[in-house]
């Protein structure tokens, strides 16, 4: 199913085919609407483009040109035309081929690819604190030559700024 196709369809009825895909222009900021992560895009295809809103069953943002096979959707009246809202999808690993393997909406924490993202954005975000807490100690006047005396006390800085404890 195209663009062009999915915006002659009513209003409010939910497509449920056997699934068409599409690319993500633009991927805009999450929303949490009634417990659930809601994040709006820009889809395009070869027919033009349609403003969208994807369900996500974590807070795991879509990126730029990712593509996606969407299975359930609608479309939404707005101010300026239509809508799109995708209740089901699944990311696409190659050009046309969904991976089941990947997401599934019962998303848990055995799915290893969720979880080393999550990680690298919590390391990435200790790093920037360590770096900010090492900084300060120089400032304060320790010797840098020092600073392997106190990388246990750097830490445990570290700990508590991130998460609070």
């Amino acid at each position: 199913m195209t663009i062009k196709q999915l915006l002659e369809m009513p209003v409010g009825k939910e497509n449920r085919t056997g699934g068409f895909q599409l690319i993500i222009k633009t991927a805009r900021r999450i929303l949490e609407k009634e417990g659930k992560y809601v994040q709006g895009v820009v889809f395009t295809d070869e027919t033009g483009d349609i403003d969208g809103d994807v369900s996500l069953p974590r807070f795991i943002p879509l990126q730029r040109t990712q593509g996606i096979h969407i299975t359930v959707c609608w479309l939404q009246p707005t101010g300026e035309g239509k809508k799109l809202y995708v209740e089901q999808w699944q990311p696409l690993t190659k050009v046309g081929e969904p991976d089941n393997f990947k997401y599934r909406p019962d998303w848990g924490p055995e799915d290893s690819e969720a979880m080393e993202w999550a990680q690298a954005r919590r390391e990435e975000v200790k790093g920037k604190c360590r770096h900010g807490v090492v900084c300060a100690m120089i400032q304060s006047g320790i010797n840098i030559h020092e600073l392997d005396r106190y990388k246990e006390l750097v830490n445990k800085f570290v700990e508590f700024i991130v998460t609070g404890q």
